[in-house]
């Protein structure tokens, strides 16, 4: 009879991973071993492990794993596999971690791939456990780890295998290597250029008078949405292989939202999880309802200076080149006001004008995680930890292109049926969707009661147009942040996010406030008569 001590060791690393310090911890190496006999008292023993004992091999070989829980690289539980185990493979190794009714939960390997023989395991492999109605979130480890998602078949025709690359630990960031193509990046922007629908091709926020409009290339940004062409097909359906979301459901996907910025063009930070707008349609994610889970962004250029992705909440990183081994590392970051003054001193603060949340973006780029674009390559970051719910470090935005042109594409995937479709999750109460209607339509269906519920805006970016009719002296800020001055007969345009509050001054006291939905077109009207 063989006997297995096991315990949560903790340690940093990972086998099958290229990660600094990932040897075998110590405690590992000695966790499994055979005894002869056994009698009396065993002396040495750690309080911390356990005793059982199985026999010593299955069907002719050890098998040894370390399992974790969803999302997690520490705490792991080394543990023999007995035979009996391979009847419900999922359901005992559930209950080696101490989760309960667990026989729907699902297995998975360190690259997304599920497990679901025993045939499928390696000696001494690490294997997560996700709950059922849950999806393997990748864990993270140190930074620069790389993983080899060698289930998967890169595009590139070198043969190189996609590697996913630990960019932060929170947020969770991810670097898509060998995701993407030289051409597939082309292809898209040209896809873009070329659309002339006036829904899904390049739209640009506008400034001026109802009608006299001109353009603000300090804060426009250029979007459109690619939703049916065949390469946003099957780069949807990387994605979602990428996270092993199996089999691939377009009513998980929102489509392609590609995006063109120039020079001094910025996003302010936002998180890409939805705000429950009063609707039918359930966003609580932690429970039965569906949100956004996962953002896949693609670089589609290189850019000179800037357009790098934010994330506030992040720590600054070197990310040194692709796969190196080592390459991340924590960056050194100067005072905030050293950094200031560089840039005013090189004149990239003189692109926005004093008080504008430009420039406080500027100084975060320097001193926050900011990844940079990179041609041919792609983040993937979570919005939902693995219980579902929120992840507010997952905050981001986009960096002030300084030089050159930046070209990227968004991709949002949901832990179940999007907003939109007959089958997305409602709230207790709210009536069946009825798709008739068209997406974004969130009716009742007549029956007993009759009555319509509150529309579904359509998926998508909001634009809001703001204009003032007849107040003197007023200013528009978003949040605390002044946007622009806001004199009568001024209409002010601009691309922005459900949730977000923009507030009217006047002599510095906010006298109106206005809060974005999700409908896309939004007109609001500044005037005497509403103050």
């Amino acid at each position: 009879t063989g006997v297995c001590l096991f315990g949560r060791p903790r340690w940093r690393g990972h086998w099958g991973a290229r990660s600094r310090g990932s040897s075998m911890p110590s405690a590992l190496k000695v966790s499994v071993i055979t005894l002869g006999a056994i009698g009396g008292t065993l002396l040495g023993l750690s309080p911390s492990l356990s005793l059982h004992t199985f026999p010593p091999h299955v069907d002719g070989r050890t098998r040894t794993l370390v399992l974790f829980e969803n999302g997690r690289l520490e705490d792991g539980t080394s543990v023999l596999v007995p035979s009996t185990a391979c009847r419900d493979l999922s359901g005992w190794a559930a209950g080696q971690l101490g989760m309960s009714n667990c026989s729907q939960c699902t297995l998975y390997d360190q690259s997304a791939g599920r497990i679901t023989q025993c045939d499928q395991l390696q000696p001494n492999q690490s294997v997560w456990v996700v709950p059922p109605e849950r999806w393997f979130v990748f864990p993270t480890g140190e930074l620069g780890r790389t993983v080899e998602l060698r289930r998967m078949r890169s595009p590139r025709k070198e043969g190189h295998a996609i590697t996913l690359e630990t960019l932060s630990q929170s947020p969770r960031v991810f670097r898509l290597n060998n995701f993407l193509t030289d051409e597939e990046s082309d292809e898209l922007v040209a896809n873009a250029l070329a659309d002339t629908d006036p829904v899904t091709s390049l739209q640009r926020s506008t400034t001026g008078a109802e009608h006299q409009v001109s353009f603000n290339k300090v804060r426009t940004s250029e979007n459109a949405f690619d939703g049916s062409s065949r390469l946003a097909r099957i780069l949807k359906e990387r994605a979602v292989d990428v996270l092993g979301m199996l089999p691939y459901d377009e009513e998980i996907t929102d489509g392609l939202q590609v995006l063109r910025y120039n020079v001094s063009t910025a996003y302010i930070s936002h998180h890409d999880y939805l705000d429950d707008n009063g609707g039918g349609h359930d966003y609580d994610s932690s429970k039965d309802g569906s949100n956004r889970f996962a953002t896949v962004l693609f670089y589609l250029s290189d850019v000179e200076e800037g357009g790098e992705t934010l994330f506030p909440q992040g720590q600054a990183v070197d990310e040194g080149e692709p796969n190196a081994f080592g390459s991340v590392t924590v960056r050194d970051v100067p005072p905030e006001d050293h950094i200031k003054a560089e840039l005013i001193a090189n004149g990239t603060m003189d692109l926005f004008e004093p008080g504008r949340w430009e420039r406080r973006m500027l100084i975060q780029c320097k001193t926050r995680l900011a990844v940079k674009p990179k041609k041919a390559t792609a983040v993937l970051f979570y919005s939902q930890h693995p219980d579902g719910t929120l992840d507010k470090a997952s905050l981001h935005g986009a960096c002030p292109v300084i030089r050159g042109t930046k070209w990227a594409a968004n991709l949002w995937i949901w832990n179940k049926v999007r907003l939109g479709y007959q089958r997305a999750p409602r709230k207790k109460g709210a009536g069946r969707f009825d798709s008739s209607k068209g997406v974004g339509r969130d009716r009742l269906v007549k029956g007993k009661g009759g009555d319509e519920a509150p529309k579904e805006p359509p998926v998508g970016q909001p634009k809001a147009s703001f204009f003032n009719k007849d107040v003197i002296g007023a200013s528009l800020f978003y949040e605390d942040t002044f946007w622009d001055d806001f004199p009568p007969g001024k209409s002010i345009g601009v691309n922005t996010f459900k949730g977000h509050g923009w507030n009217v001054r006047v002599q510095e006291k906010n006298v109106l406030r206005w809060v974005i939905t999700e409908e896309l077109d939004q007109k609001y009207i500044l005037s005497q008569a509403n103050l």
